[in-house]
């Protein structure tokens, strides 16, 4: 046996000794039930013991379009394309009356936080009797007159084009064409778990997922244990007893969630939320050059407008209420008035009288605070029970100890999360792009085109909820620059040909004919982020790094160097860079001014790392920091290391195609067709382990950026991937 034996925290073969014994003695961990609500004057959830077993979800919307387009010819040499589009997405609803909102609109959804909007994230006043409500909305439900949102009659998306033929460099020579488009796209989908569904039908309130995992209160479940013998007298699971009531009724439909529970999430779609639209631009200039080649040089811009994004309202307010000054203070060792009040003596860590010294030596606040990780601490906080005597089911209670407002973290304390669903966010893409075409001329036909493009927008870093422009930036989608070729060439063997041309009439049959394609493409590495591991945000999310020594690190000047022989290459060189602990541990509590309980030293130099570079190697060759380049931001500020800036290496492959067509009689062919799949046996470099769904084509990822890291280097590159792949087909038709 292997492993350690410690019961059910068995590792190894112990662990699968345990299993084993546990399916053979046919014991049951958990069992769990779906509970649902399928109309919208039912009080208690479906009975599945007497067969009312099936949930729905009938998605209704209705749409409409009208357009038109039509050309005018204003001369012999320019051509105008005019059009006009509408569109229609009307507001979904659920068709028995099951569409869910909330008891005096969206707005309701920051509950007992006053003020809405003007007041987010800044500590205002709290009313407990206005707690967010749902009820049914919309068609066939007791409130018909209110929906998920305000409809949206504007979706008219124009549509211009122009061809104008130059009269400058030869009469027909050279074109020039433009055009704009405004497309327009629904808000979201009928997709039950990710659209609309999710918002306003398959929502708390109407569903349940009960589980129950033994009770060692009651006789029938021996002290916790269940088994299959047990099962008659435990499904369905909402019927059982405990503290003298079915676990059912711990949640009803609709019932108003409790700020003491905090189970459950929800979102909102802002009331005046817009279909999303598309703007296309376009202007291209066309030059045919003799009589089979063309030249093409072309502007595309593709403009993402009122996208769809989703505030979270229940981000952890600390930025705004004197947590920052308390949590930087407790960080340092020194004491806080705030987490004074906050903090009762004892309660989150026994014994200790003051809230600053509780942070620091409670087990679930300690590594937070001593990194710098903010937002996390304040979430911990905020939803910490402590040491009290309380029930895990309940949630806030150290705070509430104190007869601290309930929304003094949490914006609407009911809930685990809440989502204002609105038009958030734009994306810009800009691109040129030149093309090359040789159409066929001597068996050859060939196309080259390269793109120089940028692609920007909101790339979900959450760093600050109150100010997105942060995220906004270069997407990982983006590809810098972008070279590529197709083309085909069929052989000269034959009677048309250079070769074979006097072969017998069965050799030709078998040399002719064949044609050989390719494609190569050559483009910019994928835009990459640090990461820190250990270290968390300085904010909420996104860049928490700041470049300090911009002049010694290129994020976009990496190059893979890979030695003969080697397991493994780097992309920034090796011992060139190294990891070192983060200036900032320099100043937090430690046992110069604190017990060594209370100290977060070995926390911070654990966990928050830095990169310098090699100054030069010692006497026994291990390397010397010189000037550090990055190091984590302070707390509060967000880092101008900005995401998916650091640019990976650029890829390059080429594919080819050798096919033939033989006529046996008439009417019956024989294809015979070869594949050939990365021809130069390339192998890409990469920082994960490279997957392949078809043991052909391979996805690779960027070096390792982790700052963070304990076991890889920062521009690790462990891994290659790709291979040269050949395939044959034999195919006859008749």
């Amino acid at each position: 046996m292997t492993g350690t034996n410690f019961g059910a925290l068995s590792s190894g073969t112990y662990a699968g000794a345990y299993e084993m014994m546990d399916y053979m003695a046919g014991t049951i961990g958990t069992i769990r039930q779906f509970y649902f609500a399928n109309s919208p004057t039912q009080q208690t959830w479906n009975d599945p013991s007497s067969g009312d077993l099936t949930r729905y979800l009938n998605m209704r919307q209705r749409e409409l379009s009208f357009f038109f387009k039509d050309d005018w010819k204003v001369n012999s040499s320019l051509t105008l394309n005019l059009g006009l589009r509408w569109d229609y997405y009307g507001i979904p609803w659920v068709a028995n009356g099951m569409t869910v909102g909330l008891v005096g609109g969206a707005t309701s959804i920051f509950g007992g936080s006053t003020g809405g909007f003007s007041s987010w994230l800044q500590s205002p006043p709290f009313n407990a009797s206005n707690l967010t409500t749902q009820q049914f909305i919309g068609p066939n439900s007791p409130n018909p007159g209110q929906s998920a949102y305000n409809k949206d009659l504007n979706n008219f998306g124009p549509a211009i084009g122009f061809a104008w033929q130059l009269p400058w460099f030869g009469k027909g020579k050279t074109t020039l064409r433009g055009g704009y488009q405004a497309n327009f796209l629904p808000i979201a989908s009928s997709d039950p778990n990710g659209g609309y569904g999710a918002v306003i039908g398959n929502v708390p309130g109407t569903i349940y997922p009960e589980s129950f995992s033994g009770d060692p209160n009651l006789a029938t479940t021996n002290k916790g244990y269940m088994d299959m013998s047990m099962l008659p007298n435990l499904v369905p699971v909402g019927k059982i007893v405990t503290n003298g009531a079915t676990i059912s009724d711990a949640q009803k439909p609709l019932a108003v969630q409790q700020i003491t529970t905090r189970s459950q999430a929800l979102s909102v779609y802002d009331p005046n939320i817009r279909s999303p639209y598309i703007e296309s631009l376009t202007l291209a200039l066309t030059r045919n050059v003799g009589s089979n080649m063309t030249v093409d040089i072309r502007y595309i811009g593709t403009l993402s407008r009122k996208q769809i994004g989703t505030l979270a309202l229940d981000s952890a307010n600390w930025l705004n209420n004197g947590l920052l000054q308390a949590f930087t203070a407790a960080r340092a060792g020194g004491e806080s008035d705030l987490l004074n009040r906050l903090i009762a003596p004892g309660t989150l860590v026994a014994g200790v009288t003051s809230g600053a010294a509780q942070l620091r030596q409670s087990g679930s606040t300690n590594t937070a605070l001593a990194v710098g990780n903010f937002a996390s601490l304040a979430s911990t906080l905020g939803n910490s029970n402590g040491v009290l005597p309380l029930s895990s089911l309940i949630k806030g209670g150290l705070l509430r100890n104190t007869g601290t407002p309930e929304n003094f973290v949490f914006t609407n304390p009911q809930l685990t999360g809440a989502g204002w669903i609105s038009n958030l966010d734009n994306d810009n893409y800009h691109s040129l792009q030149t093309q090359f075409t040789l159409r066929p001329t001597h068996n050859l036909n060939f196309q080259a085109s390269y793109t120089w493009s940028r692609n920007l927008g909101y790339y979900g870093g959450g760093t600050n909820p109150l100010n997105r422009s942060l995220d906004y930036g270069l997407l990982a989608s983006n590809r810098t620059h972008n070279f590529s070729t197709y083309g085909t060439y069929t052989l000269p063997f034959g009677t048309n040909g250079y070769l074979f041309r006097d072969s017998s009439k069965a050799v030709k049959r078998i040399v002719e004919g064949w044609q050989l394609s390719w494609i190569s493409y050559v483009y910019s590495g994928i835009p990459g982020s640090l990461a820190n591991t250990g270290a968390g945000s300085s904010l909420w999310g996104g860049p928490m790094e700041d470049v300090v020594r911009p002049d010694l690190f290129d994020r976009t000047g990496g190059h893979v160097t890979w030695a003969n022989g080697a397991a493994a290459g780097y992309y920034f060189g090796q011992n060139k860079l190294m990891q070192v602990t983060d200036p900032q541990c320099a100043n937090v509590a430690g046992t110069n001014n604190v017990p060594a309980a209370q100290s977060l030293t070995t926390l911070c130099t654990t966990n928050m790392h830095a990169l310098a570079v090699v100054d030069h190697l010692d006497a026994n060759g291990n390397p010397v920091a010189g000037p550090i380049v990055l190091q984590r931001a302070q707390p509060g500020v967000a880092g101008n290391f900005k995401l998916d800036t650091i640019i990976g290496p650029g890829r390059w492959g080429m594919d080819m195609t050798a096919g033939k067509n033989i006529e046996i009689v008439e009417g019956k062919n024989l294809n015979i067709r070869i594949d050939a799949q990365n021809v130069f046996n390339h192998p890409t470099p990469s920082g994960t382990a490279p997957y392949s769904y078809n043991n052909r084509t391979y996805a690779t990822g960027n070096p390792v950026f982790d700052i963070g890291s304990t076991t890889q280097p920062f521009g690790y590159i462990p891994y290659k991937g790709g291979h040269r792949v050949f395939s044959a087909k034999v195919r006859f038709t008749f």
